[in-house]
């Protein structure tokens, strides 16, 4: 049946399912609202490779993360902000709770290396270079230091040769590493 027909079920008896010719998907009534057959939880945010070739047009009930109001009376989310992970260019990562900003932690540091041109070990691997407070690290001098082989000593007595080294070719301190953009997108019904 149609999406209209659908909806002009009246009082839809609970359990019942249908095949919706327009959105293309089999959904069943839950005794309060239409759902997917088999689909992803309500809230599921998921990656979309939009416009690589003949990807197919977004499917029914997901919307993209582009920051606009949710205008759909089938929707939980109706009337809502939708996240704009898109247009924010937001990364995504796990957490206790759902949908709280975190702040970023992308600092200028250093990733140093031994003599051998491994990692560097303990507290060394990581280095920031502008806060001289960060724990366990000192005898760290900005922006002379880069290339430089040191000998450091951590916050437990530790210390080696190391050189530090920054993390990408244009000479700047960005710690984002290679990736392919996607959209974003969430279930929203």
């Amino acid at each position: 049946m149609t999406t209209e027909q659908r909806r002009s079920i009246p009082n839809p008896p609970e359990g019942l399912e249908v095949y919706d010719t327009d959105a293309k998907v089999k959904l069943y009534y839950n005794g309060e609202r239409w759902l997917e057959v088999g689909g992803d939880p309500i809230g599921t945010i998921k990656a979309w490779h939009r416009d690589f070739t003949n990807t197919p047009p977004l499917p029914w009930g997901w919307k993209e993360c582009d920051g606009t109001n949710i205008s759909d009376t089938e929707s939980l989310y109706d009337g809502q902000k939708i996240p704009n992970l898109n247009g924010e260019g937001r990364f995504l990562r796990g957490a206790l709770t759902s949908g709280t900003d975190q702040i970023s932690q992308n600092l200028t540091h250093t990733h140093t290396f031994n003599a051998s041109g491994q990692f560097a070990i303990s507290s060394f691997s990581v280095i920031d270079i502008h806060d001289m407070t960060h724990p366990g690290h000192t005898g760290v001098t900005p922006g002379i230091d880069i290339g430089v082989t040191h000998t450091r000593t951590d916050a437990r007595g530790d210390s080696g040769a190391y050189t530090a080294v920054r993390l990408n070719s244009d000479g700047k301190y960005e710690a984002r590493p290679i990736n392919m953009s996607v959209i974003w997108i969430m279930r929203i019904k």
